[in-house]
């Protein structure tokens, strides 16, 4: 008895342990959680961009391109999206943000809320309970806390469109979520950066590095609060 209640005791501890590193490195690989998204279209395609922030789940900048199952209301987003001033975001269902991210081939489906402006801010649900089917990861990367030297940007949308999306890649504290287009069916640059950790770019700065007429740029989305 002396000696089987060791081994006992030696099992069920090796066990504990073993469900503890399970569960504490689950949430952190899948970052399982409502992952708000903002919504745009280069008026061929729809994007959806997660919101993100410092801490998990939601320490992950990804952006998709996606589809609605629904064509008539696929067509009817990407008309509002590219004549309205207003942004629309999407308020999904729970899932897993690295698994959605790591699917850069193939299909995956959830199901979400589509809201005219943002939906944890007043914003009006326009499209209850859409089926979101994502086509292609463009762009995505995990967060770090490091402060950025430069502000650099990456082009989101192919050659040929009217409607040319930059987003600003988030190095670190203080980030800020920067999304604007250029009104330019010429081929622009993929990427550019500015020297700096300045937190706003005027459109004189932008037309600058992408040699376009500042008319041409438009603002889109800023959003500073949520990564402080």
């Amino acid at each position: 008895m002396k000696i089987i209640l060791p081994i006992i005791l030696s099992i069920l501890l090796g066990v504990a342990i073993g469900a503890s590193a399970k569960n504490s490195n689950h949430p952190h690989n899948a970052r399982v959680g409502l992952h708000g998204m903002l919504l745009f279209s280069d008026g061929h395609s729809l994007y959806a961009s997660h919101l993100p922030m410092f801490h998990t789940p939601h320490d992950m900048q990804l952006i998709v391109r996606f589809e609605l199952a629904n064509s008539v209301n696929h067509n009817k987003l990407r008309n509002t999206l590219v004549n309205s001033s207003n942004y629309w975001t999407l308020s999904p269902e729970r899932f897993g943000l690295t698994k959605l991210a790591q699917n850069e081939k193939g299909i995956w489906q959830f199901t979400a809320d589509l809201y005219s402006d943002h939906f944890e801010r007043g914003g009006t649900l326009e499209l209850p309970q859409q089926n979101i089917i994502v086509k292609d990861v463009i762009f995505r990367q995990q967060l770090n806390r490091d402060t950025p030297k430069t502000a650099e940007y990456i082009r989101l949308t192919p050659n040929g469109v009217t409607r040319q999306f930059y987003a600003r890649i988030i190095e670190g504290k203080p980030g800020v979520d920067h999304l604007f287009w250029i009104n330019s069916a010429s081929s622009l640059m993929q990427k550019f950066s500015i020297e700096g950790m300045s937190t706003s770019l005027s459109n004189e700065e932008i037309a600058h590095q992408l040699n376009v007429n500042p008319i041409k740029v438009n603002a889109y989305y800023l959003e500073h609060g949520d990564l402080k």
